[in-house]
């Protein structure tokens, strides 16, 4: 659609993209790709506590007990599931580290 005095501007020219830039787009895209590959090296209960704990699906982190009562596991159970899973993941982190610096 064309608007102005003239009709020689598209709409779309004058409305603010509130999505991601290309290279936001990109760096997300290669963080998930590197973060999925990690997570792999974990057993599925790992991986299921971390992205509850930290809500890497959805965005919602959850406290211990929840996560707890969510898989029929004790608050201190969970807590050990999560040390353990991140230290799996410490000893990779030199893989992560250009993410963690910016």
């Amino acid at each position: 659609m064309r608007v102005g005095e003239n009709n020689d501007t598209e709409l779309g020219e004058l409305l603010e993209d509130q999505g991601q830039s290309p290279e936001e787009y990109a760096v997300h895209a290669s963080l998930q790709f590197d973060l999925d590959s990690l997570m792999s090296e974990l057993t599925a209960q790992q991986r299921e506590v971390l992205n509850l704990r930290y809500g890497l699906s959805d965005g919602q982190p959850l406290t211990l007990a929840k996560i707890g009562d969510q898989l029929n596991l004790s608050r201190e159970r969970v807590r050990q599931i999560e040390r353990e899973a991140i230290a799996k993941l410490r000893k990779r982190h030199g893989e992560m580290r250009e993410y963690l610096a910016s």
